[in-house]
């Protein structure tokens, strides 16, 4: 069938339509299915929600509460009364919504609060071997390893330091 000015529009719409839809079909559903499966619902119960409340499971909350991270927070190799601890919380509260998301992201992959929580749960370690150096992360275990700091001055810095001049794929 040739195109001509009668039949393109007819054209142009599937030729989107196989584009963006049919030449991607296995990928989608298969892409459903796993979404289905990892929040036990039904593929007909995906229909219940809004674009708002899908984008919203898919890609976490923008609004982060630093409180509510803190409460659902455990601790490896420290207490939570620690001084590094408590100036980790200082710098959490005392910055930006933007480093506290490029935090996020370097800690966890996601820039954002995850709907359900953090599974498994936000976790800060100590490393007592190294001092005045900057953090680590494990995205997989949502893990930041704080090394010891001399002030709240230099955690502050080399935390800034890591979380700006990381790089990494975004998650969500």
């Amino acid at each position: 069938i040739y195109v001509t000015n009668k039949n393109k529009i007819l054209y142009v719409f599937l030729k989107a339509r196989y584009r963006c839809r049919l030449r991607v079909a296995m990928e989608i559903d298969a892409l459903i299915d796993g979404f289905c499966m990892d929040m036990g619902i039904s593929q007909k119960d995906i229909a219940i929600f809004s674009n708002f409340e899908f984008h919203s499971l898919l890609n976490g909350r923008s609004l982060i509460d630093i409180d509510e991270i803190r409460a659902f927070s455990k601790y490896q190799n420290c207490e939570a009364n620690h001084i590094v601890i408590l100036w980790f919380w200082q710098f959490m509260h005392q910055s930006t919504h933007l480093d506290v998301s490029l935090l996020l992201k370097f800690v966890t992959g996601s820039s954002k609060f995850p709907l359900d929580g953090f599974s498994p749960l936000f976790t800060l370690t100590l490393d007592y071997d190294k001092f005045n150096a900057l953090p680590t992360a494990h995205t997989c275990f949502n893990q930041l390893v704080l090394p010891i700091y001399s002030d709240y001055t230099t955690l502050n810095k080399k935390i800034l330091l890591a979380i700006h001049n990381s790089d990494s794929f975004e998650m969500t």
